[in-house]
């Protein structure tokens, strides 16, 4: 499908037939000043920029010549622009406007011309349904605004790879892309991210901040006192058990198999007695000792302290020392 020269020279003469018809009736008073100049030299520049190739800058023309003088005649050439750059849609759109708005005064060859170009155009065309979570979210096609949500019809759409795209003040920007045949009708949810709400403030406590008590580490004292006596306990058991293995090797040179001591083994036996009794002693407390230290230690509490209350007088806040 290639629009020729010739087309666009021909709408620029029906376009100067309607411009010059429109400023024919602006000659009575009672009408508004003619904008026919500006209109007319938009649509040149346009026809000038279309025929060396700068396909987007003649539409931006000939929109502007459209804007000043809604001429329908200039509706082709905007179709013409679309097409040239690839934007099958809205040449779709913009040529079946043309059709609408020339109605019978389109002539037979240029009737019979978009008889042909149309269902091309038809061709290269696809819709897509767009919806989302959030209402009033701006939807566009390839950067190109195209309504907000909720969209009551699919939106048309060029053939090929198109960035749908949908956005709101205040949240994330969500997109999608799509790859699209001729005739397709694709569905497509574009649902936003859901606000993270701040964290709550911490309660403020209404107690004046020099009575509340500080706080400190939690007190391991008792355990370290208990672990100290338990140390001590094993080491008095050590030593005199110690004694009282070398009290029994003494003995055991002196005394008969059957147990029968001399007299002079009188001093040994009761030094054997009495250091294995506070061997035995020692060791128990050190047992009991360090059970309590590790019971204190995993029990330990923080300490407080609360400092000084303030005392309130005729002379405002004084602290108490």
């Amino acid at each position: 499908m290639i629009f020729g020269s010739l087309r666009l020279i021909a709408s620029s003469l029906a376009f100067s037939l309607a411009v010059a018809s429109s400023a024919a009736a602006r000659d009575r008073p009672d009408l508004p000043p003619p904008h026919t100049t500006e209109a007319g030299a938009h649509f040149d520049r346009g026809a000038t920029l279309y025929m060396e190739g700068d396909y987007a800058a003649a539409l931006v023309e000939f929109k502007r010549a459209y804007d000043a003088s809604p001429a329908w005649q200039v509706l082709f050439n905007i179709g013409q622009c679309y097409f040239q750059l690839r934007d099958y849609a809205n040449a779709l759109v913009t040529l079946q406007r043309f059709a609408a708005e020339g109605g019978d005064h389109i002539g037979k060859d240029d009737r019979a011309t978009l008889d042909a170009e149309l269902p091309d155009l038809v061709s290269r065309v696809a819709r897509v349904s767009v919806s989302s979570n959030l209402e009033g979210a701006t939807v566009s096609v390839d950067d190109q605004v195209v309504g907000t949500t909720p969209l009551k019809s699919p939106v048309l759409v060029s053939i090929g790879m198109r960035k749908i795209a949908a956005t709101r003040e205040g949240r994330a920007p969500v997109q999608q892309k799509l790859a699209l045949g001729a005739g397709d009708t694709a569905t497509v949810r574009l649902d936003f991210a859901p606000v993270a709400l701040p964290p709550a403030p911490l309660p403020v406590s209404r107690e004046p901040a020099l009575d509340r008590p500080a706080q400190r580490a939690p007190n391991y004292v008792p355990a370290y006192v208990s672990f100290v006596v338990a140390a001590g306990g094993v080491a008095a058991g050590s030593i005199f058990g110690s004694l009282a293995i070398d009290d029994k090797t003494s003995l055991d040179r002196v005394c008969m198999p059957s147990g029968a001591c001399p007299a002079s083994a009188e001093t040994n036996i009761r030094a054997l007695s009495r250091d294995g009794t506070i061997s035995t002693v020692g060791f128990g407390v050190g047992l009991a000792a360090f059970t309590a230290g590790v019971v204190l230690w995993l029990t330990a509490r923080p300490s407080s302290a609360t400092t000084a209350s303030p005392q309130y007088g005729p002379g405002g806040i004084t602290g108490r020392f």
